[in-house]
Formats: C-alpha cells, structure tokens, sequence
C-alpha cells in the first residue's frame, strides 16, 4: 500500500466535526491507504514523487475516506445498509427498499467520483496520455517480400 496522500485530521475537516477513536483507528489503518493506492492508480504516478503533496490531491483523498465513514455512520443506527444510496420506507402494508448504484458505494469502501476524477486530471502523470507508434517498424522492403 501507499503513504498515504492525506491523515486523519485532513478527514476530520473533510467531515466538519472530530473523529471518533474507532473512526480515526479504521481511517489510519485501512481507508487513508485503500484511497490513496486509488488515487494513484488513477494519476499512474505518485503524487508525492518529488516534493510535497498537492492540496487538491490531499483534499480528493480526505473526501474519499470522509464519505466512506459517512456511509458507515448512518448504517450504523440501522437505518440504511453501506452502499445503500436510495431509501424508501412505508408504514402499511410494512415495505422497505434501498437503492444500490453505480458510485462504487455498495462495496462500503473509498470509491473515486466523477468530480474526483475532474479535479485529479490536471495530477495525471503525461496528462493521463500515452504515446503509441502508428508507424510499423518493418521496413518497405520485407513487406514486399513477404507479400508476394
């Protein structure tokens, strides 16, 4: 796993309030390294490679770990499963039913957004482009050769 790109205080202001003791543990120990390992194979490179860590990679990394407790934390009263990103509840004749998406959410781990992605595009490394050779390596003459 990766250093990670962020810690648990940038969490805590990604969040608005404090980590809990169980939070800060999971936060440190699984979900800081799980989202930067994502980041950076998103970027194809690591960020902190050389000199110091972007803010806005820092702040991508620390709203993938913030989201991953949120969801934690309201599933925790048993009101909604992880993952669950749609809710719908009715009294008679007794119905429930949760709405799973396409966010990545349902595993209850990091997941990177479309808006994450849009704000690490300009972190990739070569602009997230590749070079590719469109002319072949074999010269004129084999080809004739061979082509007869």
């Amino acid at each position: 796993m990766a250093e990670g790109l962020a810690t648990t205080d940038d969490v805590a202001v990604a969040l608005e309030r404090e980590l809990t003791a169980t939070e800060d543990a999971k936060a440190d120990a699984q979900l800081i390294p799980r989202a930067s390992d994502q980041v950076i194979g998103y970027l194809g490179c690591d960020p902190s490679d050389p000199g110091p860590i972007p803010a806005t990679v820092t702040a991508v990394v620390a709203e993938m770990v913030a989201r991953s407790l949120q969801q934690a934390s309201s599933s925790a009263g048993g009101r909604t499963p992880v993952g669950a990103e749609q809710m719908t509840r009715s009294m008679g004749p007794f119905s429930e039913t949760y709405g799973f998406g396409s966010s990545g959410a349902s595993s209850g781990g990091t997941w990177l957004t479309a808006s994450d992605k849009a704000a690490l595009k300009p972190y990739r490394c070569n602009g997230g482009m590749q070079v590719v050779d469109l002319a072949s390596n074999q010269t004129g003459l084999y080809r004739t050769r061979v082509g007869r």
